[in-house]
């Protein structure tokens, strides 16, 4: 058989389920949750919800010529027969090729299809029946994490490297791929081999770029904020250059219109490029900041201004698509959105800035809607960006917390992701905050 039901608890423990020669079809689905609210893009961490369990369906067909097919249909059902001394249906073990022994898995579906009936009410020669097997989790389970359920060359590959070198290969090999429609082949490898020497933070390596490839890898966040600092004017210069590289007829001008947008001085350009100045010296500023500070996640004020941001699309698309798919390790530390600045700096004053003060301040927040009984669960479900009630239930039962720590590892254990519903109630409370001030 390509598929083999054993019984791990219930009635029949340790017995397999004979399928005969029925199955002819096996399907497998997993899917991914996300919060989606109106005017939140993608953020890393922020915005996943969980990656809900695998689930197999068995379509198995039975055929009898002389039979009523009705003992293959039922034989089946006991996949959700109640046990009556513990009230629950079995747990399964479940083998499908090199698949091996995956447990525990719940039967949550049998749907029957009869046809070919047999004269006289005797029955059908023919049945078709689809079973579907859903894979259980939990924080201990070792299928938290959604693995794979076989070895893969990836998995292999994953598993012999350490954790630090895995991440600095898998961020040079996505540069490579990424940054390529952007730069030279030499700027890409100039980029490359910078990165495997471990140089990204080396202010003198980083001054021998290109400005094509010095703004690409700033904006995606391969360089350190530190050593974007100290470059100084190096990086200035780059990103006027750029700018005005990208302005549609520059020409032979680029030179000029970079040393007009960062001093004003016009002198030397055509009457058009003279007329774009003022503007694109207003995009230079913006930009500037915006890579400096490193604040480039979709809710930073550099996209505040449509034009602005068409031109930060211009002299970087692809490290803002490096970035904000969260391919570079500083896009996992990416500067929180405005917003959130506002929401702390009117809740805590002069203490805005201390990330400790923040957390305990939302740890405290979050214990207060928690134990709020006015609330239903279905209220906390959208307070937190959650998917079900039942995940609301297990968040009250844990609470009170200790702080941030402590709800992460907890609310990991209830099927969701820590830290992204951390964030997602900040943002619930920003929005509840900012239809207050409307009301009033």
């Amino acid at each position: 058989m390509p598929c083999k039901i054993v019984f791990l608890s219930g009635q029949y423990k340790g017995n397999p389920l004979n399928l005969g020669n029925g199955i002819v079809k096996s399907d497998q689905e997993q899917q991914q949750n996300r919060r989606s609210q109106e005017g939140h893009s993608l953020r890393t961490a922020s915005n996943f919800v969980n990656v809900s369990p695998r689930t197999f369906r068995l379509s198995l067909e039975f055929y009898s010529p002389n039979e009523d097919v009705s003992y293959w249909v039922e034989n089946c059902m006991t996949l959700q027969e109640i046990d009556p001394t513990t009230g629950n249906t079995p747990t399964l073990l479940y083998s499908e090729g090199a698949i091996q022994s995956i447990a525990p898995l719940t039967c949550t579906s049998i749907k029957v299809g009869k046809e070919h009936p047999f004269p006289g009410g005797k029955g059908f020669h023919y049945a078709k029946v689809d079973v579907s097997l859903e894979l259980l989790g939990g924080k201990n389970s070792e299928h938290r994490f959604a693995k794979p359920l076989v070895d893969t060359e990836l998995t292999k590959w994953r598993d012999s490297q350490t954790d630090a070198e895995r991440a600095r290969q898998g961020t040079i090999a996505v540069t490579q791929q990424a940054l390529a429609p952007c730069l030279s082949p030499a700027e890409n490898e100039q980029l490359t081999q910078l990165l495997s020497a471990n140089k990204a933070g080396d202010v003198g390596v980083l001054s021998s770029l290109s400005s094509s490839a010095l703004v690409q890898a700033a904006v995606a966040g391969l360089v350190p904020k530190q050593a974007l600092a100290g470059m100084g004017e190096k990086l200035n210069d780059a990103i006027s250059l750029e700018i005005a590289k990208k302005t549609s007829g520059v020409g032979k001008n680029a030179a000029t219109l970079a040393n007009a947008i960062k001093t004003g001085n016009a002198a030397g350009l055509p009457a058009d490029l003279v007329s774009q100045v003022e503007q694109l010296q207003s995009d230079y500023a913006a930009i500037k900041t915006a890579i400096a500070n490193q604040e480039l996640s979709q809710q930073s004020p550099v996209f505040n201004r449509a034009g602005t941001s068409q031109t930060l699309i211009k002299i970087a698309s692809c490290g803002l698509k490096m970035r904000q798919g969260g391919a570079t390790e500083i896009s996992k530390q990416q500067s929180n959105p405005p917003e959130w600045e506002e929401y702390f700096k009117t809740k805590l004053g002069d203490r805005a800035s201390d990330q400790v003060a923040r957390d305990q301040l939302v740890t405290s927040e979050i214990n207060k809607t928690l134990a709020d009984k006015n609330l239903k669960d279905s209220d906390i479900v959208q307070r937190f960006g959650l998917v079900s009630d039942e995940q609301a239930k297990k968040l009250r039962n844990f609470q009170p917390f200790k702080d941030k720590e402590d709800f992460v590892l907890r609310a990991n254990s209830s099927g969701v992701v820590g830290r992204g519903i951390w964030s997602g109630f900040i943002d619930s409370q920003i929005s509840s905050s900012n239809s207050s001030t409307m009301v009033s």
